[in-house]
């Protein structure tokens, strides 16, 4: 952005003729936050394929509430039948949210969201923690972070009984994932 010539963003995008123009810029709201635009002017073809992007990221996003609303629903079920009836979650995200609103729907008690990076003082209404509360405020810890669940398990299962640790399907199994290692 910014360079016009071969190889750029713009140069691609007109060689695939899906856009004519491209623009960029950045601007202050306040002394911590800021905003960054790209205005792209499409042709025909690239609204056309804006259109099918945006069905397919609809379908998706759609499939992917469904998938965790069942996985959720499920977790709750398996809890329940163990008497594990106050939640904690793990990893504030879109799993969260939907964990969330699962909840409302169980006799389930959500005793907050514990994070291993300090973002927000609540999530949907819940407290967050970065350290995780005594283990007698919780009777179950729902892992609900997407970018990396592996990694919150490992680091749960270090402070509390792994048999604590539960998490919707769709995760995987991230109580047997190794850990990727960055390369040099």
């Amino acid at each position: 952005i910014g360079h016009e010539g071969k190889g750029s963003l713009l140069a691609l995008l007109k060689q695939e003729d899906l856009a004519t123009a491209l623009g960029a810029g950045g601007y202050g709201i306040t002394d911590d936050y800021g905003a960054f635009s790209i205005n792209v002017d499409l042709t025909p073809q690239g609204l056309a394929e804006k259109s099918r992007l945006t069905k397919d990221y609809l379908t998706n996003s759609f499939q992917f509430y469904r998938v965790a609303r069942l996985n959720c629903d499920d977790v709750y079920d398996a809890c329940l039948a163990k008497n594990r009836r106050r939640i904690l979650l793990a990893g504030p995200s879109d799993l969260g949210e939907i964990a969330t609103l699962c909840a409302n729907n169980k006799t389930v008690s959500l005793m907050g969201v514990f994070t291993m990076e300090a973002r927000e003082d609540n999530f949907n209404g819940l407290p967050v923690f970065t350290t995780l509360p005594q283990p007698s405020e919780f009777d179950a810890i729902m892992i609900t972070d997407l970018n990396d669940p592996a990694g919150y398990y490992r680091a749960l299962a270090q402070q509390v009984d792994p048999s604590l640790l539960v998490a919707p399907s769709l995760l995987g199994d991230i109580s047997t994932s190794e850990p990727e290692l960055e390369e040099d």
